[in-house]
């Protein structure tokens, strides 16, 4: 009895050491830090002093155009049904752009009615532009909100109160400008960056998915096996994309601090591609940039 005793006050006493030992059993799962130290996408809106290049301008003009020759056509058809008189009819609708009203674009989509000269509705089209979540084609519209097909005419009274149908163009530089805070907001996340690549480890840690650092290079070893990470590897430190960026890690701790910087606007504008009509891209497609960060298969 005794020496059973002895036996429980020893394995008591182990017990206690091991809880209060500084020395953990087994090693840390990890743990990721990230601080934004730039661009704030929940509340802020790209700069209106961007310095756009010649290419972005021309980008910008043959996609306006196409929106300019959208609607033209459309009161071309209503005049064609009869119509001397057109209403822009609003239509509200939210778009996924963040942050979209403080680029001083109208809120609301609008669609057109025609009527002849005794009032009568004789066509209608369906709300312009509505089929794409971007607000850049906002940027062309019908300039009022009751026009006529008919210039002013001295001796034509209705002239004087309702003028001529006419098309507004804003800026090529509001149109970019509205067209990178589309394709930030609706696109911008599958571009190599800082968000993309913590969203990547912050995974990898939390599922305690094989990884390893090694020439300034983080490696998903076991990333195959899942379809939520995108890349098998890429730089520790990036000033290209979106939020170029720049991670520490530390192998004691296991302890990843992810710096997400201000964005390389430069870079982004280099990389602008007009991918539809009015549809802007500004992803790096470059090979030199895929060669970095290398997509699982």
């Amino acid at each position: 009895m005794k020496k059973f005793r002895i036996g429980l006050t020893t394995v008591l006493a182990l017990s206690i050491l091991v809880s209060f030992s500084p020395f953990p059993a087994h090693s840390s799962p990890g743990s990721v830090s990230v601080v934004n130290d730039g661009y704030n996408m929940e509340t802020d809106v790209f700069p209106e002093d961007l310095d756009w290049t010649s290419e972005s301008i021309a980008v910008a003009k043959q996609a306006q155009r196409y929106l300019y020759r959208t609607i033209k056509s459309e009161l071309n058809n209503l005049q064609t049904q009869g119509a001397v008189r057109v209403e822009r009819v609003k239509h509200q609708a939210e778009t996924a752009v963040r942050n979209w009203r403080k680029l001083n674009i109208d809120e609301n989509l609008y669609s057109l009615n025609g009527y002849d000269e005794d009032g009568e509705m004789v066509g209608s089209t369906e709300p312009l532009f509505a089929l794409h979540q971007g607000v850049q084609n906002r940027t062309v519209y019908l300039a009022q909100e009751m026009c006529l097909f008919r210039p002013f005419n001295l001796f034509d009274f209705t002239t004087w109160i309702i003028h001529q149908c006419s098309i507004t163009v804003e800026p090529k530089e509001v149109f970019l400008r509205s067209s990178m805070q589309s394709w930030f907001s609706l696109t911008g996340g599958n571009t190599p960056d800082g968000l993309a690549v913590a969203e990547e480890i912050k995974r990898v840690v939390s599922e305690e998915i094989g990884f390893k650092v090694e020439n300034d290079t983080f490696y998903c070893l076991s990333c195959t096996q899942f379809n939520y990470t995108p890349y098998k590897s890429f730089p520790m430190e990036y000033s290209g994309g979106l939020w170029p960026y720049k991670i520490n890690y530390d192998s004691a701790t296991r302890h990843f601090s992810i710096v997400i910087m201000s964005p390389n606007y430069e870079n982004l504008i280099s990389n602008i591609t007009l991918v539809a009509e009015e549809i802007v891209s500004f992803e790096d497609r470059s090979p030199e940039t895929r060669a970095l960060f290398p997509y699982l298969e």
